[in-house]
């Protein structure tokens, strides 16, 4: 699922075309979404060609992860137990979910930002709060996303 970078043209291989169909995780909750990047290039498709500006988005803090977006549905606020899932699943989909607590960065999707020339999944963000979660365990992740 490695992009190939060909001078400045980026293209993915064409072998993985259930990675095409389905280029992230979802899970349905009560009242609310959680898309969990599978990738690099499912994390920029998910955030920026997917995600709305009203989507909370999710990142590990200064650690490699899944991109992670909450949505609501229409009508609904977002609790702090959906902020807590969606952290949880951050954690979880990292090299973090044996920790104990895992710091997760969270903020709308609409200050999140791909700066030009960077790679798929090279985010930077601002207006951010910090969250510390213990990660979903592997059971939980697959009744989730996979059950």
């Amino acid at each position: 699922e490695k992009l190939i970078s060909k001078g400045s043209k980026k293209t993915k291989p064409n072998k993985d075309k259930k990675n095409i169909e389905h280029p992230f995780y979802a899970y349905k909750g009560q009242g609310f979404t959680i898309y969990a990047g599978r990738s690099s290039y499912s994390n920029h498709f998910l955030v920026f060609r997917f995600g709305l500006d009203t989507d909370l988005w999710f990142h590990g803090h200064n650690f490699p992860s899944a991109h992670v977006l909450l949505r609501a549905e229409p009508g609904l606020d977002i609790t702090q137990e959906m902020i807590e899932l969606a952290a949880k699943t951050v954690a979880a989909f990292s090299k973090m979910k044996n920790e104990k607590r895992v710091d997760i960065d969270y903020t709308l999707r609409k200050y999140v930002d791909n700066p030009k020339n960077t790679s798929p999944g090279f985010v930077i963000y601002k207006r951010f709060k910090t969250i510390a979660v213990e990660p979903l365990n592997s059971d939980d992740i697959a009744k989730m996303f996979f059950g």
